[in-house]
C-alpha cells in the first residue's frame, strides 16, 4: 500500500515533498528511502506510477437516409449505438403501415467501425444490392419492406 501524500509543490511539477508512513505515521521527506521513526521502506520518486485514461478515437456517424417516391430524400435516423433495429411494430425505426415489413425486421451492428446489416428472420427479406462483403459501406442502397434507404457513413 503506497504512502498517504501530505504535500505537494507545485514547484516540482506536482511532485510529493513529504510522506506519511503507513507503518508509525511519521512524516518523512518524499526524498528519504526509508522512514525515519520505523525504518519501513519508502517509493523512491522513480518508482512512480502515472495513470491516464486512454482516449478512444471518435466513432464515425453513420445514418440511414429514407428515399422518398421520385429519389427525393426523406428521414434521416442517425445509427448512435451499437445496433440499429428497424421493424413494422418493433425497434429503433418503425413503419406500422408497411404490410411488407416483419415486426422485427432487420438490424445494422457496428463491430468497430465496421456496420453489418443483418435479416432477423422477417417474412419478405432484407436486400442490398450486393459488390462485395456484407460489410455495409457509404452509399449502399438497402431495401428493408417497402422502404429504401442509402447507408452513409
Amino acid at each position: 500500500m503506497p504512502p498517504t501524500v501530505i504535500a505537494r509543490s507545485p514547484a516540482a511539477g506536482g511532485a510529493a515533498d513529504t510522506v506519511v508512513c503507513d507503518q508509525c505515521g511519521k512524516i518523512n521527506p518524499a526524498t528519504n528511502s526509508f522512514c525515519a521513526g520505523c525504518g519501513a521502506p519508502l517509493p523512491s520518486p522513480l518508482m512512480k506510477t502515472i495513470v491516464r485514461t486512454s482516449e478512444r478515437p471518435p466513432t464515425r456517424v453513420a445514418r440511414l437516409c429514407l428515399i422518398q417516391e421520385g429519389g427525393g430524400d426523406g428521414e434521416v435516423y442517425e445509427i448512435k449505438g451499437d445496433e440499429l433495429t428497424i421493424g413494422r411494430n418493433s425497434g429503433d425505426i418503425r413503419f406500422p403501415h408497411d404490410g411488407y415489413m416483419s415486426g422485427r425486421h432487420a438490424r445494422i451492428i457496428r463491430r468497430g467501425d465496421e456496420f453489418i446489416l443483418q435479416d432477423d428472420n422477417s417474412r419478405n427479406g432484407t436486400f442490398k444490392k450486393i459488390d462485395g462483403p456484407v460489410t455495409l459501406k457509404s452509399g449502399d442502397i438497402l431495401l428493408i419492406g417497402k422502404q429504401l434507404f442509402r447507408f452513409e457513413v
